[in-house]
Formats: structure tokens, C-alpha cells, sequence
């Protein structure tokens, strides 16, 4: 049993806080930065240039599949319809690009008597950056969402700064995650609090072929408990990245 012990950092830096966990028993180590989707750009975030999935069809980007669990499909290398959170559950303002999403079940229309589990988008072309906008969370505390990295609990969203908004009619948050020298992401999850239904939107990733931007380095440590403030990000115009579609692409509409 490889039992992995986390130390935690937190630098403030403008527009976001990096949180940074170290697997001292392995090999794996992942910063973690937050951003506020008020004001959120590609360039804020630090994903202009990056390989972008925005969900508008059902064909994913080569090397992503996903999986859901409670309830379980996959994982599936493409998905198994598209969905729009307006038309189908008047969600307005959860999208972080276009006008379809991608949600924690299996792409169906939100139930509020279900309890909803992990979504796991998993990556087999050597990633080393990853981004990606989270909307609708609506719990915290003990029945907040975690984040969940190469298989191994990583973050409670309660534990971001700046902290995310929380509604039902709003982006949450934007997350953006970096691998160390010689470190790939396989895989990053999400398990929704107990009746959280999540949206996500505008995964940016970066492969080994294209390095990061370089992070500064982590100060202060403080522990697995968190606390910190975010600092306002002002709105910076960023480069948008299509992924590329074959000519015979249609798009799959929800069913009602």
C-alpha cells in the first residue's frame, strides 16, 4: 500500500491562489490554481495555446474518455449526447463557451431526488496542464465536492481561494492544474456533493509536446486546512482554441 502523505502551499498571485499538494510517498506532485469566473479569460488563466474540449458535439478530443459512476457509463471515448443546461433545465449562465455542456449525469437533465457521484475525465497522451470550468456547485461544508487527481482525493472545493460561487445560475469556478518536471496528469475527477448537479465546460489541456507556462513557487506551508483570499482578476482578451472537427460532425440534441 502506497500511502501518500500531503503537505499543502498557498501563493496569492494576481487573478488567482495556487495550492499546491506534494505526494511525499510517490512521485506525484500537482499545483493547483483558482480562478474567479468574473472577469475569467483564457489569458487570465493561463490556458492561451491550450487544446480546448468546449462539448458542442459528441466527438471528444483524441486521448480523452470519460466515466461516471452513480450512475456508471463508461468510460466512453465519446459522449452519449450533448446537452444543453438552458433548453433542457433553464440553467442560464453555467456555460464558460458556447451553448452545450458536459455534466456529472451521463449528459441527462438534472433530478433533484438523485445523488450524484464521481465524473472522471481521463487523458492517455501525456498531459502536464489541465483547465476546466466548473459550474452550478451549491454545497459546502461536509457535503462539499472534491477534487479528485491521478485517482487520489486531492482538494475540497471548500478549500479554494478564491472560494467558489455558489447558485444555480452561475459559473462556480475555473481550475487549472500543473504537473511538475517529469509528471503527467492521468486523470482528474469530480465527486459532487449529495444532490449536486455540476457542469463543465472549456477543458483546455497542454500534452508533454507543449510545456506549461512556468508557476511561481509555492510559499507558506500551511497545512491540508486552508484559508486564503483571492485577488480580483481584471478581464484580459484571450485566444480561443477550436479542436479540430471532421467535416461529418452533427451535432446530437438532448432528448427533452
Amino acid at each position: 500500500m502506497n500511502r501518500l502523505i500531503f503537505h499543502a502551499s498557498i501563493t496569492m498571485v494576481t487573478g488567482a491562489s495556487l495550492l499546491s499538494f506534494i505526494g511525499i510517498n510517490s512521485a506525484q506532485a500537482i499545483t493547483l490554481t483558482t480562478f474567479s469566473p468574473i472577469g475569467f479569460s483564457d489569458a487570465i488563466a493561463g490556458i492561451t495555446g491550450f487544446q480546448i474540449e468546449d462539448f458542442e458535439d459528441t466527438t471528444l478530443i483524441p486521448g480523452l474518455s470519460i466515466e461516471w459512476k452513480s450512475p456508471d457509463l463508461g468510460p466512453v471515448s465519446s459522449l452519449p449526447k450533448t446537452y444543453n443546461p438552458i433548453t433542457i433545465d433553464g440553467l442560464t449562465g453555467n456555460t464558460w463557451d458556447g451553448n452545450l455542456t458536459l455534466n456529472n449525469n451521463r449528459q441527462g437533465s438534472y433530478q433533484p431526488t438523485r445523488t450524484y457521484s464521481t465524473t472522471t475525465l481521463s487523458f492517455s497522451n501525456k498531459i502536464i496542464s489541465i483547465g476546466l470550468g466548473i459550474s452550478n456547485l451549491e454545497f459546502t461544508g461536509s457535503n462539499s465536492s472534491t477534487l479528485i487527481v491521478n485517482g487520489v482525493d486531492f482538494a475540497d472545493f471548500d478549500n479554494f481561494a478564491p472560494a467558489p460561487l455558489l447558485g444555480i445560475f452561475s459559473r462556480s469556478i475555473y481550475i487549472r492544474l500543473d504537473a511538475s518536471t517529469n509528471e503527467t496528469i492521468n486523470s482528474i475527477g469530480i465527486r459532487g456533493g449529495s444532490g449536486d448537479f455540476l457542469i463543465f465546460d472549456r477543458l483546455a489541456i497542454k500534452s508533454v509536446a507543449q510545456p506549461p507556462k512556468s508557476v511561481p513557487e509555492p510559499s507558506n506551508i500551511l497545512g491540508l486546512g486552508l484559508l486564503g483570499l483571492g485577488l480580483a482578476a481584471t478581464k484580459v482578451k484571450g485566444v480561443l482554441s477550436k479542436k479540430t472537427k471532421s467535416p461529418t460532425d452533427k451535432l446530437q440534441e438532448p432528448d427533452s
